[in-house]
């Protein structure tokens, strides 16, 4: 499968990321982060097309980014839990300073040859 992306990724363990919310939507879980979007699991779907604000915690710092919902699909149904929606959001403006800030001495996933 040919990789798509065109930037490389941090995964969550890399991210010092403390909080990211979804408005409308609520709290959010973050797969990965490139500085032109965001990958997050979610409890409620999230319409492909449908404008959002992502709103990002680290330390005592908060941004606020608008997005729009690419792409969402089931990703998993469990029992106890319900169903776990996976959504790619794609910021509407570069978010280079906080990538830079979060990505500094991390290998990349996904990064373009």
């Amino acid at each position: 499968m040919k990789e798509r992306r065109r930037d490389g990724r941090l995964g969550r363990e890399k991210l010092s990321v403390t909080q990211v919310t979804l408005r409308p939507g609520g709290p959010v879980e973050v797969v990965d982060l490139s500085p032109q979007g965001i990958q997050v699991e979610s409890a409620r779907p999230m319409p492909p097309g449908s404008r959002v604000l992502v709103r990002l915690a680290v330390a005592d710092q908060i941004m606020t980014v608008p997005a729009g919902v690419l792409r969402c699909a089931v990703w998993a149904v469990q029992p106890d839990e319900g169903v776990t929606y996976r959504g790619s959001l794609r910021f509407d403006e570069l978010c280079l300073p906080f990538w830079e800030e979060q990505s500094r001495g991390s290998h990349l996933t996904n990064a373009p040859p």
